[in-house]
């Protein structure tokens, strides 16, 4: 299971995509929040700057100094 934790908004969000550039890095993700709704809701777009303010875990493994102890 993956997971990504926002260090800006200090909340935990579900993966809705993650989408891979050249020599597999990341460049955007899409996510919402846990037990809501995205079309209801809304979601994030994570990309550029503001994905160094992330951290992913589970099966991909991103800036996971980041998370929380």
């Amino acid at each position: 299971m993956i997971k990504i934790w926002d260090n800006a908004n200090k909340q935990w969000l579900e993966p809705m995509a993650i989408f891979f550039g050249k020599d597999n890095t990341i460049y955007m993700v899409h996510a919402c929040k846990p037990n809501e709704d995205p079309i209801v809701d809304g979601w994030y777009t994570i990309k550029g700057e503001q994905l160094k303010k992330i951290a992913i875990t589970g099966g991909i493994k991103h800036n996971t100094k980041l998370l929380p102890k």
